[in-house]
């Protein structure tokens, strides 16, 4: 709870996120997972791993919180030029392989549907 600072990973994933998706994207951070929310309703839970990360138990708890309370969760992976993205549905398993125009398209979707 506030004892490690967010990383340069996760503050570089921030400013990708902002400069290159829609500005009526918002995004907040819960512990270090991403809530991206549409005309202030959470639409989806990201959490952005380095290509090399694995989920931990704590963080897998999290999900199926999240996901009880109705909060669709993705882990995204990638590294830090952001230009490849795998995209795994927690509760199906589900993977996509995505370019950054892929993932940007579907971030920006989003609530549009």
């Amino acid at each position: 709870m506030g004892k490690y600072p967010k990383s340069e990973f996760l503050n570089s994933y921030s400013d990708w996120h902002w400069q290159r998706c829609e500005r009526w994207a918002c995004l907040s951070d819960i512990d270090r997972i991403f809530i991206e929310v549409r005309k202030m309703k959470p639409i989806i839970a990201t959490d952005i791993k380095r290509e090399e990360d694995k989920v931990t138990p704590t963080e897998e708890a999290l999900y199926n919180w999240l996901e009880a309370k109705g909060l669709p969760v993705f882990i995204v992976q990638s590294n830090f030029d952001f230009q490849h993205f795998k995209v795994t549905r927690f509760k199906t398993g589900e993977v996509r392989n995505w370019t950054n125009w892929e993932y940007m398209d579907w971030l920006n979707k989003l609530g549009n549907e």
